[in-house]
């Protein structure tokens, strides 16, 4: 016996459990405290104007890169910003503007940063 009262055998026991179960606790912590993105980790454009819209990024060089030639109105369309390859790493986040054109004409800009870690989608209402 100890001084609680509690023999020294299921102390062991009492200390066993609280121990695997502080262990299952901080187990679980980590694993949902770490970054998860959502089953959809891109970005998608939707066009809520009455014309289909173009999409294009502008890498920091200057160069303009067609995401999508024809959005449809009130439809949405996945994006895919390529890797800026005057920037070091592949970033989560847009390193020039995203313009978006009916015909010849810039409707709307969307400046940087534009991050889609977990999904975003940026909607075109010719407002700028």
């Amino acid at each position: 016996m100890t001084s609680t009262g509690i023999p020294m055998k299921r102390r062991w026991s009492y200390g066993r459990v609280l121990g695997v179960t502080s262990a299952i606790t901080v187990a679980t912590l980590a694993v949902t405290s770490c970054w998860e993105t959502d089953v959809d980790d891109n970005l998608h454009i939707r066009n809520e104007t009455s014309e289909p819209v173009a999409v294009e990024y502008v890498l920091t060089s200057g160069e303009r890169v067609d995401l999508d030639a024809h959005i449809s109105p009130h439809s949405e369309s996945l994006v895919f910003p390529p890797a800026d390859p005057d920037v070091d790493g592949e970033p989560r986040c847009t390193t020039g503007p995203i313009i978006v054109r009916q015909g010849a004409t810039e409707i709307q800009r969307f400046d940087p940063p534009v991050c889609y870690g977990e999904g975003l989608t940026l909607t075109v209402d010719g407002v700028r």
